[in-house]
């Protein structure tokens, strides 16, 4: 009876293999944790992956919505074919991560935590501001069931993105033109890419009275700068690098004819009177390269020659009969033979921007068609033709165009007489907000458009600023240009 209760006490207090039971217990439990742990890991890698795609297509849809008519189409391309994205973790191995689903909205709710409503749709590449992308959505399969009563092994992940263009110009004159085929319902991203339109002259400013000088009650054509004084203005207006940058998203009117920027305006031209006299030194108000305006005389001291010629104004507008945009956009009609006459010879033909241009002088008729100011420009300086210039014997002009005035150096360039100015659908805007004065918010510009300043301002009683349109201000031709795009969602 002894060794039985031996034996038994021997056996109770035997502790070889106790682990054993205890790893037969826990081991379940490990296999799991580690099966979960792998499982988790993927799909995190997964939806990684996705979301990286959708946020990629997004921003490359988003750089399309430029409010051009065709920017819908140019983002939908933009997010199929631009980029290619793949994943790593779903069923079938590696693969695409293509696009499913494109949503372009006006507008996004203010909270990150609202949805996005059918309300904030549009179809209209004007109103396009953000592009929602959906993926194509992946399936994972995984260690542990996703479901424990049917005992499914996998999940289906997708992915969503939202985001937005901001653009806008920095270094620009701050001043607003109205979107001059508005009221014609035309193109004006398709009209401006014809020379035909390019070299219709536009009468950008004017102090003047009555309404017709104005766009809207009180606003002359001047956007809000850093600071509030008019010196802030005239410097904005004047020098070859402003400090500012302006937002397509919201333009400020400023109000006022603000007659003191004429001075400043006018040293693109050589011309330094006024405050700016002492300024004829200073690189930052440095002249263009090609200042032709149809003067002689002294350096500094010019005044108007009949037998000299700056580039001429579009024949509606010497006759005033033009009535497009309320008669501030020309017909495009100048007259380009005696310019020719006056300060390059009379030439029978000449080459401009790829254009072999022959000109009659009997019949004053230039085929295939009148090139635009700005071209003539350009190739004033790009083939050493300025008229009046040393060397070029062809031009016998009185006048030499280029600076003599200015004592800072090199001229400031070929572009010292371009300007970036805001483009407004100004009658979508006044029906919306009733603008008078300074009572509108900061307004959306249809655009940022870049004109050729083709003349000074004459005087300070009309204050008048002539431009040509020259094309959309873009990154691809405009290093002045900002655009930038975000997943905002």
């Amino acid at each position: 009876m002894s060794d039985k209760v031996a034996s038994w006490n021997n056996w109770l207090n035997d502790r070889r293999g106790g682990m054993l039971t205890w790893f037969a217990l826990i081991t379940p439990a490990l296999v799991s944790v580690a099966a979960l742990a792998i499982d988790i890991g993927r799909i995190y890698a997964l939806e990684n992956d996705l979301q990286l795609a959708a946020d990629s297509y997004a921003r490359a849809a988003a750089f399309e919505l430029d409010r051009q008519p065709d920017a819908i189409a140019r983002a939908s391309q933009a997010a199929n074919d631009l980029l290619h994205n793949d994943q790593r973790f779903g069923q079938g191995g590696s693969s695409d991560v293509t696009v499913a689903n494109l949503r372009f909205l006006k507008d996004i709710p203010s909270s990150d935590t609202a949805d996005i409503t059918s309300d904030f749709d549009t179809s209209v590449s004007a109103d396009a501001r953000y592009v929602e992308i959906t993926v194509s959505p992946k399936t994972i399969s995984t260690l542990l069931p996703t479901d424990m009563v049917s005992g499914v092994l996998s999940i289906e992940l997708e992915a969503k993105a939202v985001a937005g263009a901001s653009r806008g110009v920095c270094n620009m004159a701050p001043m607003f033109v109205c979107n001059p085929v508005e009221d014609t319902g035309g193109n004006l991203f398709a009209l401006g890419k014809t020379r035909s339109f390019q070299r219709r002259q536009v009468l950008l400013l004017e102090k003047g009275n009555g309404k017709d000088s104005t766009y809207f009650p009180g606003n002359f054509g001047y956007l809000e700068v850093g600071g509030s004084g008019a010196s802030d203005l005239k410097d904005a207006m004047s020098l070859a690098k402003p400090n500012n940058c302006v937002s397509q998203d919201g333009v400020e009117l400023r109000t006022g004819a603000v007659a003191s920027v004429v001075d400043g305006f006018n040293t693109r031209f050589d011309i330094y009177e006024g405050s700016y006299k002492k300024e004829s030194n200073n690189p930052a108000y440095a002249p263009a390269e090609n200042v032709t305006r149809g003067v002689s005389g002294k350096a500094c001291k010019e005044s108007a020659d009949p037998n000299a010629m700056g580039l001429p104004r579009d024949a509606c507008h010497l006759t005033g009969t033009c009535t497009d945009a309320d008669g501030r956009l020309g017909d495009g009609d100048w007259d380009f033979p005696t310019y020719l006459e006056v300060n390059h010879g009379a030439p029978v033909s000449v080459t401009i921007n790829g254009t072999n241009f022959t000109i009659n002088y009997a019949t004053r008729k230039v085929s295939p068609e009148l090139p635009s100011r700005y071209e003539v420009y350009r190739w004033e300086i790009e083939t050493n033709r300025i008229p009046g210039s040393v060397g070029y014997g062809a031009s016998t002009t009185p006048e030499n165009g280029e600076p003599a005035c200015y004592s800072g150096g090199t001229a400031a360039g070929v572009d010292r007489r371009v300007v970036r100015v805001a483009v407004l659908d100004c009658l979508a805007l006044d029906e919306q907000y009733g603008i008078n004065g300074s009572s509108a918010p900061p307004l959306p510009a249809k655009a940022f458009w870049q004109f050729f300043i083709t003349e000074p301002i004459g005087s300070t009683s009309d204050m008048q600023i002539w431009g040509e349109m020259i094309g959309p201000v873009t990154n691809e031709t405009d290093e002045l240009a900002v655009e930038t795009a975000r997943v905002v969602r």
